[in-house]
């Protein structure tokens, strides 16, 4: 019985670089579009009426139409973290864990960065890391 052939775990690799290449907004396998994404790994703030006592670390994703608008937003990056923190530094600890009004600050937060970045537009909001202590 012969081992399994290297070239196997040598194509996951491979196969795995390629989707990291194809998030750019190229074409992957099967010529479906790959979704593209900008994100914000790390925001930590105060939140409202907490005098420094509390805090959020969060971490936002944007889902983008294209690779164009992922560059566009890339270039205004601190000004559209700057709009995040003042927009989570205004929420209270209940507001934010409240999961409705979590639902109501995704919208808010779509509205008033596509309202900066016009033309651009993102298609939607995502908290991929949400921590209140």
């Amino acid at each position: 019985v012969e081992p399994p052939p290297a070239p196997v775990e040598k194509k996951a690799e491979a196969k795995a670089e390629e989707h990291k290449k194809d998030e750019g907004g190229n074409e992957g396998e099967g010529g479906a579009a790959e979704t593209n994404y900008f994100n914000i790994e790390s925001i930590v703030v105060n939140p409202a009426e907490t005098g420094g006592t509390r805090y959020l670390s969060c971490g936002i994703s944007f889902e983008m139409a294209g690779a164009e608008d992922v560059k566009i937003f890339e270039s205004k990056a601190a000004q559209v973290k700057d709009i995040l923190i003042t927009i989570l530094s205004s929420k209270t600890v209940d507001e934010l864990a409240d999961i409705r009004q979590r639902n109501q600050m995704r919208r808010q937060i779509l509205t008033i960065v596509n309202r900066f970045l016009a033309p651009t537009q993102a298609k939607a909001v995502y908290l991929t890391d949400f921590v209140l202590q």
